[in-house]
């Protein structure tokens, strides 16, 4: 059972508490059961942009695409290998990329990464984009 990052309160087996222990680590410690006792972000997790940043962010990204229309396909594929190697990634079984988990856009159809990736202003939270050519060109 995979544990979301947290503080837990710990029991042991003969239901006494025995402690608290932060992130996912009670059940290697032979706990019984936890009780999450307040949520804490995870070790190495990027922060997630404010509510106004990632309106800003999706209302530019959208824009550009309209404006400038998709980028060539060797510039989204580019993207989207980028996307496919990052430890932040959320994979989904609708397609074969999924969601990036560093945004904080969730996981509603707009926020695929093979709908974000063609837009020319969408920009990856990690900066992990920045070094590809802009339109697909190796220039």
């Amino acid at each position: 059972m995979p544990v979301s990052c947290g503080e837990y309160e710990v029991r042991d087996k003969a239901g006494r508490v025995a402690g608290t222990v932060v992130f996912d680590d009670a059940f290697a410690q032979g706990f019984s059961s936890m009780r999450r006792i307040r949520s804490l972000p995870c070790p190495g997790a990027p922060a997630v942009p404010g509510l106004w940043a990632r309106v800003r962010s999706w209302i530019r990204a959208e824009a550009s695409r309209v404006v400038q229309g998709e980028l060539a396909p060797e510039a989204v594929e580019s993207r989207l290998t980028v996307c496919r190697q990052c430890t932040h990634l959320v994979r989904h079984e609708a397609d074969d990329v999924g969601f990036c988990g560093a945004c904080g856009c969730g996981t509603r159809q707009r926020a695929r990464l093979t709908i974000k990736a063609k837009m020319p202003g969408a920009v990856c939270p990690l900066g992990n984009w920045a070094h590809l050519p802009p339109h697909g060109d190796s220039k």
